[in-house]
């Protein structure tokens, strides 16, 4: 597949923990097996995409993912992005975002005891959902400013289901990382 397609990145995004008879440490299975293929294959990018709260990065019942994110470290994976999924928030954006980077970038300092706060801002991806009907443009233009001061690894968006959010995707596609 990572040649036919030419896959170069593989994120996981894995939202079905608690699914009526899946054993829920089937991360460490695939993490095994990630950890095989970037042997393998330096070149390939792997990252993981997770649920966070106001403090940052959470387990939820649906997704381990400190535990994920933890084991797949303790398992030599060179984890390219941790990224957090900031959504589902109500309130002042501006300020929840920001203080959910700022709790995932202290708690990748338990998994990454010898990277620098700056080189765990640079593995930090944030994905807002524009399409919350109290997320505006003047949101995503903070946001943005505010994830290319911290110098952000990876900015995205999720749900383009309303009208304003096209003009918010814009807005994001402004952000631009120090990523080759």
């Amino acid at each position: 597949i990572l040649d036919t397609l030419g896959v170069t990145h593989l994120d996981i995004d894995d939202e079905n923990a608690n699914e009526a008879g899946r054993d829920g440490s089937v991360y460490e299975i695939r993490n095994e097996a990630l950890a095989m293929l970037q042997d393998e294959r330096p070149e390939v990018k792997i990252s993981y995409t997770v649920p966070a709260g106001q403090g940052g990065i959470e387990n939820r019942d649906y997704s381990p993912a400190k535990d994920m994110v933890s084991d797949a470290v303790e398992k030599g994976i060179d984890l390219s992005y941790v990224n957090i999924m900031t959504m589902g928030f109500s309130g002042d954006y501006t300020s929840i975002i920001p203080s959910a980077g700022q709790g995932t970038v202290d708690w990748l300092a338990n998994v990454y005891p010898d990277k620098s706060e700056q080189e765990r801002w640079e593995m930090l991806g944030v994905t807002p959902n524009v399409g919350e009907d109290n997320f505006t443009t003047d949101d995503a233009n903070a946001i943005v400013d505010w994830a290319e001061n911290e110098d952000l690894g990876l900015l995205s968006f999720w749900a383009l289901y309303k009208s304003s959010a096209a003009e918010q995707a814009e807005i994001f596609a402004t952000f631009e990382s120090d990523e080759d």
